[in-house]
């Protein structure tokens, strides 16, 4: 059985225990929406506007966690999370409660989300050995896969039995845990950073660095061009399913179960894959399962091979992401972590905006649905056999520089 380092599981115990409150959380709180208003307009309001922080405040988190002590602002971020879920109950019980507090709400909880993920993922090469991250970072997707199995069911279980405010008062109890392990948590590598640079010179010079490297350049074009594919069809699959397929809501759950399962497997094989080939092979192959799986979901007919398909889509951008995270943090200096990391989080977020546009347009037009799927299947390949090549390109012209040295 693999070992971990004491200080990797107590801080990945709390955010697993963290995860599963946050399951919760984005369940009661558009439920507490739809009670509140019954507008389905209100509720895809408070959707996009949890969605803002990562594209406004993606390069500037990144930066102040490049500048300051990490673990300090691990525990910020979460107890700013567990404030803000507090607040919702406070103002319920008071009978001071309105709309317009819960998209205020709901968009500090994000940005305080954004600013804990970015500053946990530059951490982890602190808590564990380079040979270990792809390990770590499958463990990491492993239990997110697992709770977002389950926590939906734990959310409606609370919801139903005790209500949707007392829902939240279980979230923050999970938040409460993480800022105790965070606190028994030593990050060996970690100290008060130096500020030797003004703010915007420290930002500047993230997006420098990470735009002058060109695997890291190929690498979030990539990001981007899979993201916009991959956020077309999956805008589209609810309805594919149940308008294309015919399925019944309890059939559609059984899809998705099954998917589950398929991203479960992936996460496990991870390791196994990655020692196979190359990290950027082992990127490119996610993103290529993805996009098979995008190709033949159109033209499955049973509930048991859409559910297949609908892992590999899954199951593929599990792999991606393990694969991505491992790289960057092996590549990539602890001091530039937090930048390239928010880098990439907010191109995976541009994308989804122009990707919703142009799914619910073609799906309307004599591309219909399917069409919609193939096209995603097709950006999807195309630029994951692209990025291969040139990576393998690159390879190339640094061996033969090599040689010729």
């Amino acid at each position: 059985m693999k070992r971990y380092s004491k200080n990797f599981l107590i801080l990945f115990s709390g955010q697993t225990i963290s995860n599963l409150g946050n399951q919760i959380y984005l369940i009661a709180l558009p439920w507490l929406v739809y009670e509140l208003t019954h507008s389905s307009f209100d509720m895809g309001t408070i959707s996009a506007i949890m969605a803002l922080p990562d594209l406004l405040f993606a390069l500037i988190i990144g930066t102040i966690i490049d500048r300051y002590n990490r673990k300090r602002i691990l525990w910020i971020a979460s107890f700013i999370q567990l404030v803000i879920v507090l607040i919702i109950p406070l103002l319920f019980f008071t009978d001071m409660l309105e709309i317009y507090h819960i998209y205020i709400t709901g968009f500090l909880y994000s940005t305080a989300t954004l600013i804990f993920i970015t500053c946990y993922r530059s951490c982890i090469p602190d808590l564990t050995d380079e040979d270990s991250l792809v390990e770590v970072n499958s463990l990491i997707q492993l239990s997110l896969t697992i709770i977002k199995m389950i926590g939906p069911l734990l959310a409606g279980l609370l919801i139903a039995n005790f209500g949707i405010v007392e829902s939240f008062m279980v979230d923050a109890f999970t938040y409460f845990l993480l800022i105790i392990c965070i606190f028994n948590t030593k990050l060996p590598n970690e100290k008060v950073r130096k500020k030797k640079n003004f703010f915007f010179d420290d930002l500047r010079n993230g997006i420098t660095y990470t735009l002058g490297s060109q695997i890291l350049r190929y690498l979030i074009w990539l990001v981007l061009i899979v993201n916009i594919g991959m956020s077309i069809a999956l805008s589209l699959m609810v309805f594919h399913l149940r308008a294309d397929g015919n399925l019944s809501a309890h059939q559609v759950g059984y899809v998705y179960s099954i998917s589950g399962i398929f991203s479960l497997v992936f996460t496990l094989l991870a390791p196994k894959i990655a020692r196979k080939m190359g990290s950027m092979s082992a990127i490119s192959l996610a993103c290529m399962i993805s996009g098979l799986g995008l190709l033949f979901i159109p033209f499955t007919q049973n509930i048991l091979l859409k559910g297949i398909t609908l892992g590999l889509i899954t199951g593929g951008g599990t792999l991606g992401a393990i694969y991505i995270n491992s790289m960057l943090q092996k590549q990539v200096p602890s001091e530039y972590l937090g930048r390239v990391f928010a880098t990439t989080q907010m191109i995976s977020r541009v994308s989804v905006p122009l990707a919703l546009v142009v799914g619910g347009w073609g799906s309307e037009t004599r591309i219909g649905v399917s069409g919609m799927f193939v096209i995603s299947s097709l950006i999807v390949i195309l630029s994951s056999l692209g990025f291969y090549l040139k990576m393998n390109m690159m390879n190339d012209s640094k061996r033969k520089g090599e040689i010729q040295v």
